[in-house]
């Protein structure tokens, strides 16, 4: 197949990585493989050596009208214009605003198949924009979502011509290396940390630091690392401020190789109200840091996490539950141990090899 990814930009958040993996494997079996950006010549992702990367170079306007309007046609007239040329036998974009405007002028203009991956919560979209993205999805010829819970949201066309593929736990050699140098309960430093967009509305940082100040006053040398960078970013160094815990909390950036910052710490959390399949999740899982996450919707979070066996579950704005699970894998060696050996599993149900193969299926026999 000759298939063309589109996205925005290439960047280090967790759409971008995902469509980078998905071209990669493609390129790997060996499709013909185009890669897309709209805005930006920028790789933060290494793209496989026969993959075409190329790259629209429109420049965006400050000016948030011209952004949406001529800025959005000279992005669609480039974007068809390239797309036209390729030939393309598959077209994939995971959904942003001008993914899901070309979707029309794909499906009228061109002989390719059309197919589209959801890769946030839809049940977070709200007002006309949310009307107007559900109705341009109709276009495409298939849908990918991440869970069930996401799916169920359509009803008609789109549920009935939609797939569900998860995330795959990518293992390098590095997090193989981790598997099987997993630290004990007692080996394990004093960090709870996270990872992800600063972002007050969905990864809810505000509720982490509220739950840790809690916590912070039974265990006061526990200390919380959050890693990433976002817009909300002095927000959230306004709150610990104000919560005196400079000291405790740190904002540590955006860094590479997060695996190797969190491997030792004694908890990840996800404190999001809504995700995907949360990456930073599943990372910290594959190489045993014992989890505690919010049941986010639509139940990426739970399709990772069975209760109690392999991490803990918690209700989502549940500042109390979350203070008392984290509580509990410092206070009990054996829960810490159970989750970090239990955890890992999911390398296996999520492989690489198996996720791929899912892609790849439905590239060839989802129906124009």
């Amino acid at each position: 197949m000759k298939i063309v990814f589109m996205i925005p930009r290439l960047t280090y958040s967790g759409a971008p990585k995902m469509m980078a993996w998905v071209a990669n494997q493609m390129a790997e079996r060996g499709h013909d493989v185009h890669f897309v950006t709209f805005f930006s010549s920028e790789k933060t992702r290494d793209l496989h050596n026969r993959i075409r990367f190329h790259s629209l170079n429109v420049t965006q306007s400050n000016n948030r009208f011209k952004r949406n309007t001529t800025g959005m046609i000279k992005t669609l007239f480039r974007l068809h214009r390239y797309v036209k040329s390729v030939k393309a036998d598959v077209i994939v974009s995971f959904l942003d605003s001008v993914g899901y405007t070309y979707l029309p002028l794909a499906r009228l203009f061109t002989k390719s198949k059309i197919i589209v991956s959801e890769r946030v919560d839809p049940y977070a979209y709200k007002g006309m924009n949310a009307k107007l993205r559900f109705a341009l999805m109709k276009f495409a010829h298939g849908t990918v979502f991440q869970t069930k819970g996401a799916q169920a949201f359509f009803k008609g066309k789109i549920y009935k011509n939609s797939t569900v593929i998860p995330n795959p736990v990518v293992i390098e050699e590095n997090v193989k290396q981790m598997q099987k140098k997993r630290p004990t309960y007692a080996e394990r430093d004093n960090r709870i940390v996270t990872v992800g967009r600063l972002s007050l509305n969905q990864k809810r940082q505000d509720l982490l630091i509220e739950a840790f100040s809690l916590l912070h006053k039974e265990y006061p040398y526990l200390q919380l690392i959050i890693y990433g960078d976002g817009q909300d970013k002095q927000k959230i160094q306004a709150l610990i401020e104000k919560k005196g815990l400079q000291d405790s909390v740190i904002l540590a950036g955006r860094i590479k190789e997060v695996e190797k910052q969190i491997f030792n710490a004694k908890a990840f959390v996800l404190s999001s109200d809504f995700e995907g399949i949360p990456n930073a999740l599943i990372e910290a899982m594959s190489i045993g840091v014992p989890c505690v996450a919010t049941d986010c919707s639509p139940g990426g979070a739970a399709l990772l996490i069975e209760n109690g066996k392999n991490g803990y579950l918690v209700p989502c704005n549940d500042t109390q539950a979350l203070k008392e699970k984290l509580k509990e894998l410092i206070e009990f060696p054996a829960i810490s141990e159970q989750f970090s050996q239990n955890s890992i599993e999911i390398t296996e149900r999520f492989s690489e090899y198996k996720i791929a193969n899912l892609w790849e299926e439905y590239f060839l026999n989802c129906k124009k």
